[in-house]
């Protein structure tokens, strides 16, 4: 067996079958990266995008000081956490759509995934090694653009 940064699981999904779920409307693409990473490597159009920081605050998750420190800069607001899981709930539950987490490597989507999954959001998925991914897979032309 061949040792790689990160392991194929039961949360993982392509970013080839993640493009082609998108373009048949069954999935929701949740961006979690931070927003100078979108200014810089672009945006996914009609992703949902909050950072992972965010998301595990706004959930009820602990930080840790890096953490803190990140989210300390940009303090997402209650209502703010409404309009979110209002969003969430009408994707996953009212369209019954899939969710896509996304971020630069897959390494923060596999956590928000994680932290989804436990709140009950079971079709929760972690796009593989996230952005640069799905850079590369030629069914994301219709559905990513530059920043």
């Amino acid at each position: 067996m061949t040792s790689t940064n990160q392991s194929v699981s039961s949360i993982d999904i392509s970013s080839n079958s993640a493009c082609e779920l998108v373009r048949l409307g069954a999935a929701q693409v949740l961006d979690v990266r931070q927003p100078f990473e979108l200014d810089a490597e672009g945006r996914i159009p009609d992703a949902i995008h909050i950072p992972l920081f965010h998301l595990k605050y706004q959930l009820g998750h602990a930080l840790n000081a890096e953490e803190q420190e990140i989210l300390d800069a940009d303090e997402p607001s209650e209502r703010e956490l409404a309009i979110f899981l209002a969003d969430l709930n009408a994707v996953h539950f009212q369209r019954d759509q899939i969710l896509l987490c996304i971020c630069n490597s897959g390494r923060r989507s596999r956590i928000a995934v994680e932290i989804l999954r436990r709140l009950g959001y079971a079709r929760s998925y972690s796009i593989l090694d996230g952005w640069r991914a799905w850079c590369q897979s030629p069914l994301r032309e219709k559905h990513s653009e530059a920043a």
